[in-house]
């Protein structure tokens, strides 16, 4: 038994062997994309100058550290559900803003507006969509009613919230109300991570 784990191990030793050695881009990679992504989580929870941080690194590192900082910066962008997430928002914000001042600007004032958009329209919306499918409902389940009944009349189903068929159209219904905001977070990620 032992010999064959043991001939096991020393293939797969072979294996690493037969690896080319990483080159010395990949290293960078290897090392300061990870950096980058601890410094963006330093800068999340501090008031750090993340542009000294990053000035500190030498160029060809530097890159790969941008690289793993802007990948969580840009992830941790969301539609402000909350005010923990607007906060968050716009911590994100003021660091891509320090890091690339002037190609950040326009972009986080169109980040703004579309967080302002969805904080002014999207309850409302909301609370539309919400009334008009809890009557939807409604009307599915005493038309059921009635027809199994043979009987017409108003039908007291209980919380409708509750039931499943609710449950899985809401969560349709407010994918589709947040999908255009969401649209937009998306576009703005992807021009970020190009600068």
């Amino acid at each position: 038994m032992d010999d064959k784990i043991k001939s096991a191990y020393e293939r797969a030793m072979e294996r690493v062997d037969a690896l080319d050695a990483p080159t010395d881009e990949e290293r960078l990679e290897w090392k300061w994309i990870p950096e980058g992504k601890k410094l963006a989580a330093i800068a999340m929870r501090s008031a750090t100058d993340v542009a000294l941080e990053v000035n500190k690194v030498e160029e060809p590192g530097r890159n790969y550290l941008l690289k793993g900082l802007f990948d969580v910066l840009v992830e941790n962008l969301r539609l402000p559900k909350g005010e923990h997430l607007a906060k968050n928002n716009e911590r994100v914000l003021e660091v891509l803003t320090q890091l690339k001042p002037k190609a950040m600007e326009e972009i986080a004032e169109r980040i703004r507006y579309v967080c302002n958009q969805f904080l002014q329209f999207y309850p409302q919306q909301q609370q539309e969509a919400h009334n008009q499918l809890k009557e939807h409902i409604q009307n599915q389940l005493e038309q059921m009613m009635q027809q199994q009944t043979g009987t017409p009349g108003p039908f007291q189903p209980g919380n409708i919230e509750a039931r499943p068929e609710f449950q899985s159209q809401w969560l349709r219904v407010v994918g589709q109300i947040e999908e255009p905001y969401e649209e937009h977070l998306r576009e703005f990620r992807n021009q970020i991570r190009l600068l």
